[in-house]
């Protein structure tokens, strides 16, 4: 089972590509301790579908994705790229963002399968031995 954590990153989120929020790179560490794939790709915004091409072509069974309000458009496009590629892929969203409402992205957003709430590294181990 691989999970691929993308981060959609937005300008004025970053000073250089290769800065990873701390939480994508705490879960992936968590998972590959585990025994999971979990590699990590950045996803510049700004850069349009263009900056996705990276997403969409990474080969996974779970696509996890940090939702903030900048970035929230964006996650819907990336994802969107991904899922015409790859249809039976499974989506899940975290971040603080999704606290107050998840339930409404949920009901709303049809392309996104589960939220985390909280911290995920259990969720995410757990999602992972379900899937298996």
């Amino acid at each position: 089972m691989r999970i691929a954590f993308i981060n959609v990153v937005m300008d004025g989120d970053y000073q250089y590509i290769q800065e990873v929020p701390l939480g994508i790179a705490s879960l992936a560490a968590f998972l590959r301790e585990k025994g999971y794939a979990a590699p990590i790709c950045q996803c510049p915004g700004s850069q349009g579908d263009e900056g996705f091409a990276a997403a969409a072509a990474m080969e996974a069974d779970v696509y996890a994705f940090q939702l903030t309000m900048v970035n929230f458009l964006a996650v819907r496009r990336c994802i969107a790229l991904i899922r015409a590629v790859r249809p039976q892929a499974f989506v899940v969203c975290g971040g603080p963002f999704l606290v107050t409402i998840s339930e409404e992205i949920l009901a709303n957003e049809k392309s996104i399968d589960f939220i985390v709430l909280g911290e995920g590294e259990y969720t995410l181990l757990e999602l992972q031995i379900g899937r298996a």
